[in-house]
């Protein structure tokens, strides 16, 4: 997996501005050390139930759909300011 990375980051660097270079690199880092995790732009079903189960400690409540568009929006707010820290 380490050499997928590395490999696939070589390519990157290549065709990235010097700054995105460089924070890319930085970033890799942290992945390839674990302090950072892959996870997908959308979350997922799971991942919203996950958040559900947290947020709502009643067993066996419901996932409405209304509580579902929150979670994404708080999802991709939190991407987003991931993405923006990184700059």
């Amino acid at each position: 997996m380490k050499t997928q990375l590395k490999g696939i980051a070589e390519k990157s660097l290549q065709v990235a501005p010097a700054n995105k270079r460089a924070q890319f690199a930085k970033d890799l880092d942290k992945l390839i050390s674990g302090d950072y995790v892959l996870v997908p732009k959308e979350p997922t079903q799971k991942m919203l139930n996950a958040g559900h189960i947290i947020m709502n400690s009643v067993k066996g409540s419901d996932v409405h759909s209304a509580t579902n568009a929150k979670r994404r929006e708080c999802y991709k707010a939190m991407i987003e300011a991931a993405q923006e820290a990184s700059l």
